[in-house]
């Protein structure tokens, strides 16, 4: 039963990413229809926060790798094939794109909620930066406000300003 189903599966792939009625599947349709997701997956990986682990770095990176090639593979299988408009480039193209980016925004949900269930503080990395800088900014503005009313031993000009404080203007 599942083997029939994955060849049944490998079948169907085959012939839409075919690039003719006909057509033997190459290396090469491959190649143009699923590299392009897993680079701007692997480009992806560098706007990741830091001290994101590696883990969360290669769900991140699978995630959007199979979600872009599925979601343009699966827009493109439902071009229909009566006129010739699956086998159009431009309309291919544009349908793929279309595809491949709704499902990179997929597998980009999928695998942030995949992250943050898997981490033991249940947020995924950007969740963690964004909370680590609300603390830098809640204590930076609670030394600005205990430093303009003269509290807490802190000169106000060096909370406000602290390059007078570097050049000993204050």
């Amino acid at each position: 039963m599942a083997i029939s189903t994955l060849k049944n599966i490998a079948t169907t792939l085959g012939k839409t990413m075919a690039r003719g009625p006909g057509q033997k599947l190459t290396p090469l349709d491959i190649f143009g229809q699923v590299v392009p997701d897993v680079a701007f997956a692997t480009v992806g990986q560098a706007f990741m926060p830091e001290g994101t682990t590696p883990m969360e770095r290669l769900i991140s990176f699978g995630a959007q790798s199979i979600g872009g090639s599925a979601g343009g593979l699966g827009a493109s299988a439902l071009l229909p094939t009566r006129g010739g408009a699956k086998w159009n480039p431009m309309l291919r193209m544009g349908t793929e794109l279309g595809g491949g980016f709704a499902g990179d925004m997929a597998g980009q949900f999928a695998g942030d909620k995949l992250m943050a269930f898997l981490s033991p503080d249940k947020m995924n990395p950007w969740e963690r930066a964004a909370a680590a800088g609300e603390q830098a900014q809640l204590r930076d503005m609670e030394q600005r406000i205990l430093a303009f009313h003269g509290l807490g031993g802190y000169n106000p000009l060096q909370v406000m300003d602290p390059a007078l404080s570097v050049n000993g203007l204050a």
